[in-house]
C-alpha cells in the first residue's frame, strides 16, 4: 500500500506560479507528509547534484532519476512542480503503485504517479535508466510506458490529466474523477510551442 508521503522536487529558486501549485499538495492532503526533494537534500539518497547533473546532462533529467529514487527509498506519491491538487489523495492508499496515462497513445505520464517502497515497476525503471537516457530530449515517459506493468494499477486518465496541453482553455474542465491537475508548463522544454497560461 502507498504511504501517506507527497514528494516534490525543485533545483533553484521556485517561481510564485509553481509555489502556489506545490503548496495545494499539504493543503489538499493534510495529513500527509509533503517533501521537497532540493539540490541540499538530495545527499539522505546517496547521490549528489554535481555527479547526476554530469550523468544526466540537464537539470530535468536529474528530477526524472531522483523522483524515481525517492519512490523506491519511501514511496509514496510525485507530483511535478506544476500539477495542482485538487481531491485529497487517500483513495490512492489501497493500491501498491498507481500512474496514469496523458492520453489515447496509452503512454504514461510521470508528473503525477505513486507507489509502496521498492516497488517492481520502480526499480526496474531505476535499473534501466541509463538504456533510456537522452542528454537532449524527453525519455521519462518511454521509461515508464515500457516498464512491466505487474502490480501497477492503472487509473483514467482524468485522474491526473483531466486535459492537454494541446486542450482549448474553454475545454479545460476537472471530472468528478480528478484528484490532481497536470498544467504542463514545460518549463524543462521552453522550446515547445503550447499554451503556457
Amino acid at each position: 500500500m502507498i504511504p501517506h508521503i507527497i514528494h516534490q522536487i525543485y533545483f533553484g529558486t521556485i517561481p510564485r506560479e509553481m509555489q502556489a501549485y506545490m503548496d495545494t499538495a499539504h493543503a489538499v492532503n493534510p495529513d500527509w507528509e509533503v517533501k521537497l526533494w532540493t539540490d541540499e537534500n538530495i545527499g539522505f539518497l546517496g547521490v549528489d547534484y554535481p555527479s547526476l547533473l554530469e550523468k544526466f546532462k540537464a537539470p530535468v533529467h536529474v528530477t526524472d532519476y531522483i523522483r524515481l529514487l525517492v519512490i523506491h527509498h519511501f514511496g509514496g506519491i510525485y507530483l511535478d512542480s506544476d500539477v495542482e491538487c485538487v481531491r485529497p489523495f487517500d483513495g490512492l492508499c489501497e493500491f501498491d503503485a498507481v500512474a496514469a496515462t496523458q492520453d489515447g497513445t496509452g503512454q504514461i505520464c510521470p508528473a503525477t504517479f505513486g507507489a509502496c517502497a521498492k516497488h517492481p515497476w520502480v526499480m526496474w525503471q531505476l535499473d534501466n535508466v541509463l538504456k533510456y537516457s537522452r542528454p537532449n530530449e524527453p525519455w521519462n515517459v518511454g521509461l515508464m510506458t515500457d516498464t512491466p506493468r505487474e502490480g501497477l494499477t492503472l487509473v483514467p486518465t482524468d485522474t491526473f490529466y483531466p486535459w492537454l496541453w494541446t486542450t482549448p482553455k474553454d475545454e479545460r474542465k476537472i471530472t468528478d474523477r480528478t484528484l490532481s491537475v497536470h498544467h504542463w508548463k514545460g518549463s524543462w522544454a521552453p522550446w515547445v510551442i503550447r499554451d503556457r497560461t
